[in-house]
């Protein structure tokens, strides 16, 4: 009797049974990477369009040169370069393509529809809330980003009106 050195059936069905349930494995795990990458990178442009937004709220008056409140995103006003004081952003909303005031008004696109909100609230100290700006001496600026898949990051910040007197 002689042998032969070569596979049998059996043994080729039980090779391509192992493979492939390591290429299963494989594959799976590279297809959940991916889904964290774009999860993850979602979650990055949510948090750079909220601290960009935040960032520039913050940076303006509390007041306007008369000492006033308001008067822009709810009266009308649609141009956040004209905004003077931090209550013209109550109730500003947004969607890309965004508009950076930075960079001399180009368009910011990250290829989906992000938007953005704004609530600032007055604040008689740092935990009560104020009937109006004008008895208040703080604000908590909220900024919402919603992705298109519908997630969600809120930031919060407060600010407050500094009277320096020499």
């Amino acid at each position: 009797m002689r042998y032969r050195n070569a596979f049998t059936i059996v043994e080729s069905m039980l090779a391509s049974v192992v493979l492939a349930t390591a290429v299963l494995g494989i594959s799976s795990g590279l297809a959940t990477s991916y889904q964290q990458n774009g999860s993850i990178r979602e979650r990055g442009i949510m948090v750079q369009l909220a601290r960009s937004l935040s960032e520039e709220t913050a940076s303006m008056p509390y007041t306007n040169a008369l000492g006033l409140f308001g008067g822009g995103w709810t009266a009308g006003q649609k141009n956040r370069r004209l905004y003077d004081d931090v209550f013209d952003f109550d109730g500003y909303t947004d969607q890309s393509p965004f508009t950076s005031i930075a960079t001399t008004g180009i368009a910011l696109d990250y290829g989906a529809d992000y938007s953005r909100t704004v609530k600032v609230e007055p604040l008689a100290t740092p935990s009560t809330t104020a009937i109006s700006p004008e008895l208040s001496n703080f604000a908590r600026v909220t900024v919402c980003v919603r992705s298109p898949s519908g997630h969600q990051v809120t930031l919060h910040r407060w600010v407050a009106r500094v009277d320096i007197k020499r």
